[in-house]
């Protein structure tokens, strides 16, 4: 065995406790063998491992000039520019990728989402479903873009298929309930929201969406509680806010939407929706 074979299984065993270590002796040993591919890529994947992506994205830079057809190198590069926000260098990198993986698919749906390109999005997705992916998030989002899209019935499908293929969780329940919303089924809404609310879904748009089905129906009292969960979960989102107060003023509940404005000032002291809510409740006094 030579060295070079001996440093790379030494750094194929190395925990990450030592990655200093390890960095240090890659980069030396890179420098006395500038034409081995598998040390600049075991330098990438360490940086990688330590969420160092700039630093990654250099090295497989550096191991692709030795490779151009490593498709593994481009992946790892796309990956990088994923993780740094960089989207669009993200799909470059991914469309040097032949063969359909459905990581790499799921990676450039998901840029492209970013990009608020939908269409591309849904492109991608219904090849990568053809494929049979063993996990869901990809239908789910598929169900994100053709949210944005108001395809309601074909979230319903969806969300059928995901149901079928991996069971109940607290996405299918929500996304379903959503659907039956945009539909007017404010009834059907209500049920599906509830079962997510059982699995313990937790996001703003759903306490947004579940209170306004709940008004629909007349569940006043719960819809007020959902929106009063809502701003103490994500006391910056201002929809809560504006929602509960409209609830408020319609049940002539003044000093509630007051006390409700001077809470959503500590938090979003610059909001338009809380200025007009307050002049709207100064106009209402003068009454």
């Amino acid at each position: 065995m030579n060295k070079l074979d001996r440093i790379l299984i030494q750094i194929k065993f190395q925990t990450d406790r030592n990655w200093i270590q390890m960095r240090r002796l890659l980069i030396e040993t890179i420098a006395e063998y500038p034409e081995d591919k598998r040390l600049l890529v075991a330098l990438g994947k360490l940086y990688e491992r330590q969420k160092l992506y700039k630093k990654a994205i250099d090295a497989f830079q550096r191991a692709v000039q030795l490779d151009q057809n490593d498709e593994i190198l481009h992946i790892h590069i796309g990956n990088g520019y994923l993780f740094l926000g960089e989207y669009r260098l993200a799909i470059d990198s991914f469309d040097r990728v032949q063969s359909d993986s459905p990581d790499v698919l799921y990676n450039k749906a998901f840029a492209y989402a970013r990009l608020n390109k939908p269409l591309v999005t849904i492109e991608i997705l219904e090849r990568l479903i053809k494929l049979k992916p063993t996990t869901s998030a990809p239908y789910f989002l598929l169900c994100d873009m053709l949210y944005y899209q108001k395809n309601y019935e074909e979230i319903l499908r969806t969300m059928n298929t995901v149901q079928r293929n991996f069971g109940p969780s607290s996405l299918v329940f929500y996304f379903t309930g959503v659907a039956y919303y945009h539909q007017n089924k404010y009834l059907n809404s209500f049920v599906e929201l509830q079962k997510a609310e059982e699995f313990n879904m937790d996001h703003s748009h759903f306490y947004l969406i579940y209170a306004k089905v709940c008004n629909k129906i007349g569940k006043t009292d719960k819809a007020i509680e959902l929106l009063k969960n809502s701003i103490s979960k994500y006391p910056k989102d201002p929809t809560a806010y504006y929602d509960l107060a409209q609830m408020y003023l319609k049940l002539n509940r003044l000093a509630d939407v007051e006390s409700l404005i001077n809470l959503a000032k500590k938090f979003l002291p610059h909001s338009l929706a809380v200025s007009l809510l307050h002049n709207k409740i100064n106009r209402l006094k003068t009454f």
